[in-house]
């Protein structure tokens, strides 16, 4: 079991610490698809913690604007139950030098079956030698049944 995890978290910790050789889009774009992939698998605030910058903002449909800090503030307090399983259905990775973003939908599903999709964007900046999540915008799919 040990072994298993160092492999899953073999990804993320080369995209968090860099590469030896120079980036190109192609490991740009790799490593941003590593991140997503950890994020959205993330199920406490310790696994979510180095994806997001120190200015993280991510705005919700209440008109607030959330931190890094809330955001983990409230993962460390309510984490995911066990049953609810995330898959992104389709993701499209855009390259501006330092800056990544991330378009796609996620499809969320529960013990009951009940499947949920929403669309996202999230923006990361190289900076610090490392990619870093700076801005998140999720909004969920109305009117369509999934799939």
């Amino acid at each position: 079991m040990r072994k298993l995890s160092v492999f899953l978290l073999l990804p993320v910790f080369l995209s968090l610490v860099g590469t030896a050789g120079p980036r190109t889009p192609e490991s740009d774009r790799a490593a941003l698809a590593a991140l997503e992939k950890t994020w959205l698998e993330a199920r406490n605030a310790a696994a979510l913690a180095p994806i997001l910058a120190s200015d993280f903002v991510h705005p919700v449909a209440s008109g607030d604007f959330l931190t890094r800090q809330q955001i983990l503030y409230w993962l460390a307090h309510h984490p995911p139950p066990p049953d609810l399983h995330r898959k992104l259905d389709g993701m499209t990775i855009r390259l501006y030098g330092d800056t990544g973003i991330i378009t796609g939908t996620v499809v969320t599903s529960d013990s009951d079956g009940e499947l949920r999709r929403s669309v996202f964007t999230d923006v990361f900046v190289f900076r610090s030698g490392r990619w870093q999540a700076v801005n998140a915008q999720e909004n969920a799919v109305v009117g369509k049944p999934p799939g």
